[in-house]
């Protein structure tokens, strides 16, 4: 009897921009994402992206309090506050990637810690791709000891020589799922803790110090420099090989753009929404 054939795998969309854009607008279009494709309008998405100056990333229900604000106009950063939970997060020489999906997606497991375990299959099917020994991390962090999101490791992330490699983390809303987090190229422990607010020097050096033995980055574990075109290329083929899909090429919507911008401009990129701490969402979990 002639083999049935297998159906053709399910297609999402993929946008990789290595052109570096701000932080306003990067979390601006993964929120005019989040609305599109939970209404149906858009396909399930992956996005691969870069950040135009080093920005810290405060979670939706971090005290701005945690930013030492002179610090950072002394150094020229930039911060922007996520939609998703978690912690500050200094973005620079890293890979950054999101995925939106519908709830309701065929193949989906419903609830935050199962879907985390479904995405971080691909994740760690892109890093053995380019010859990372990964392990999963399968525990709640400990109590935060610090404003940093990579000084713990949360359920499902992931782990490289033992210290944390990729951070994420995930907020449901409109109908949709999105997942965001950073993949790091190289770690700088000292601009990170130069810009987040502590009591005193000792204890900034204490933080930094955990962080040290618990963070790692892409150079440190391969002991080479790690393009972000060849993470790119490796995440891609980890999607697909893992989650049995097949990413196309695309670009956004004019829908999709038109609400990005009004979202940067009306939202991201204002002090009303960067410097108050957020009521929680529906659904959180992780701690990018």
């Amino acid at each position: 009897m002639a083999k049935r054939p297998e159906p053709p795998p399910t297609w999402w969309r993929l946008l990789a921009n290595p052109e570096p854009q701000p932080g306003s607008w990067q979390m601006a279009v993964d929120e005019a994402i989040l609305h599109e494709v939970g209404a149906r309008r858009s396909p399930p998405t992956v996005r691969l992206y870069r950040w135009a100056r080093p920005t810290l990333s405060l979670g939706a229900y971090q005290p701005a309090s945690a930013v030492d604000w002179v610090r950072i106009a002394e150094r020229g950063y930039d911060v922007v506050r996520r939609p998703s939970g978690g912690r500050a997060v200094l973005h620079d020489a890293e890979l950054t990637y999101s995925v939106i999906l519908p709830e309701e997606l065929p193949g989906l497991p419903a609830g935050i810690l199962p879907s985390y375990r479904y995405l971080s299959q691909a994740l760690l099917a892109g890093l053995a791709e380019l010859g990372v020994k990964v392990a999963v991390h399968h525990g709640a962090p400990p109590t935060p000891a610090s404003s940093a999101c990579f000084a713990t490791p949360s359920w499902y992330e992931l782990l490289a020589d033992g210290r944390k490699l990729v951070g994420s983390a995930q907020v449901r809303r409109f109908g949709g799922l999105l997942q965001h987090g950073s993949i790091l190229l190289e770690l700088d422990e000292e601009a990170l803790f130069s810009v987040l607010a502590f009591d005193s020097e000792p204890a900034r050096q204490r933080a930094r110090e955990r962080f040290r033995r618990h963070a790692t980055a892409l150079d440190r574990v391969l002991r080479r420099k790690v393009e972000w075109n060849e993470v790119a290329e490796a995440l891609v083929n980890g999607f697909e090989s893992a989650l049995g899909i097949r990413l196309l090429p695309g670009s956004l919507l004019p829908r999709e753009e038109a609400l990005a911008r009004v979202l940067a401009e009306g939202k991201y990129s204002t002090d009303g929404w960067t410097r108050a701490r957020q009521d929680p969402f529906r659904e959180r979990e992780g701690q990018w």
